[in-house]
């Protein structure tokens, strides 16, 4: 169990479980079973007593991703529960049990803030690996190419030609990015700032890596209308004011 993690859980289930538009508040993951290491993330599902402007957020807290997916109370009650995560979820704070006998598959967005806050996760989870399976951390850092290729491509608005025709590309046009990522073998530490380095340049076009200061907000179909992100930033005020500021 990590103090770390538990702190910063400590904090924002404090100021949420203050906020009366929550209805209720879980966890999955890591963060229904903490059981965390340094680098794991803190998941969350709420339930609003409102329409909920957005589908979910994501922001850092002291160096913690901090993942936050909403629902809002008469879609949940309807049985229209959306994006639930496979193992289910364990409620924190549920006083009216709304949480009880719940589960629904994953779904998936697909809009240039969710690549790069995508990448940015991922690295975390490469970091976690190197630093405790040699062998995960590995087979994680070899997959690294055929999804830094895919946002490549995606970010500069081209298809995706498969990762033989996107290396015999980069050749041509990015021959940074073969030295990054087809070099010779290399230790792991290095393999990480190689893999980091390629995803800034993936997603040179769209902002680059997710900074630590920044908060992702995505929508029902895609990105969350102007109104909507503004909502949410106005709603969810006491949680976003606990995210990093650098």
């Amino acid at each position: 169990m990590s103090s770390v993690h538990q702190s910063i859980l400590d904090r924002v289930l404090h100021e949420l479980t203050h906020m009366p538009v929550i209805a209720a508040i879980a966890a999955y993951g890591s963060t229904a079973s903490k059981e965390w290491t340094p680098e794991s993330d803190l998941d969350l599902v709420l339930i609003l007593n409102i329409e909920a402007p957005v589908n979910s957020v994501h922001f850092f807290v002291d160096g913690v991703p901090v993942d936050i997916n909403l629902k809002d109370r008469d879609r949940w009650t309807d049985g229209d529960l959306g994006w639930l995560p496979p193992n289910g979820v364990e409620a924190v704070w549920d006083p009216e049990r709304l949480f009880e006998d719940v589960s629904s598959p994953p779904s998936a967005t697909s809009d240039a803030e969710q690549y790069r806050y995508a990448h940015r996760h991922r690295l975390h989870k490469l970091q976690k690996w190197i630093r405790q399976d040699a062998d995960i951390a590995d087979l994680l850092a070899a997959g690294a190419t055929h999804w830094i290729a895919v946002s490549y491509f995606h970010a500069r608005g081209m298809r995706f030609p498969g990762i033989d025709q996107a290396v015999f590309y980069w050749r041509t046009h990015e021959p940074q990015m073969v030295d990054l990522l087809v070099g010779a073998a290399m230790e792991r530490e290095d393999r990480l700032k190689r893999v980091k380095r390629a995803s800034e340049i993936a997603l040179s076009p769209v902002g680059g890596l997710w900074s630590a200061n920044e908060i992702y907000l995505t929508g029902w179909n895609g990105p969350p209308a102007t109104d909507e992100t503004r909502r949410a930033k106005v709603l969810l005020e006491p949680i976003f004011s606990l995210a990093d500021e650098q």
